[in-house]
């Protein structure tokens, strides 16, 4: 779906610095970056169930996040 491609692991790592506050200018760069990019990429997508996309990504990095640091 996003154009930029990032490993898993460190989109999880990412988010979880942006999340929390520990990130730097260049890793919330790089969050940002990354969200506008999907964001356009959902608009331009057909608008039928657009916001349950948007959702389901949102839940899916939550689950990741919340499995992520339980380790």
């Amino acid at each position: 779906m996003c154009k930029k491609k990032l490993k898993h692991e460190v989109l999880l790592a990412f988010l979880n610095k942006y999340l929390d506050g520990s990130a730097s200018i260049q890793d919330n760069e790089v969050v940002n970056s990354w969200f506008d990019q999907c964001s356009l990429d959902l608009l331009t997508a057909d608008l039928f169930g657009k916001e349950e996309v948007e959702n389901r990504i949102w839940q899916a990095i939550q689950k990741k996040r919340i499995h992520h640091s339980k380790k």
